[in-house]
């Protein structure tokens, strides 16, 4: 009887460490997943401004029109999004 309780808790011992190295796994990978979501999500926000300065400086065809772009501030925000891919 005492085999078999040491067996069964030998087998114990054996499952909780696989049940915690695929908890550290799991964690690993959600950690994974949103850094890639963080880094989709500035991808995405740095091809939004791209288009805009692309587009919006060829359209400025009215001088009213100057007014709704600000081209310097743009750029900043693309360089910050830029050094913020280059550290994920």
């Amino acid at each position: 009887f005492q085999q078999q309780l040491c067996a069964k808790d030998s087998e114990l011992q054996q499952r909780k460490s696989e049940i915690e190295q695929r908890d550290t796994y799991i964690k690993q990978r959600d950690n994974d997943i949103e850094q890639q979501k963080n880094y989709i999500a500035l991808l995405e926000e740095l091809l939004k401004l791209s288009k805009i300065q692309k587009f919006t400086a060829s359209s400025e065809k009215h001088v009213h029109q100057i007014d709704l772009f600000d081209e310097a501030k743009m750029v900043s925000q693309i360089d910050v999004l830029r050094d913020q891919l280059r550290y994920q």
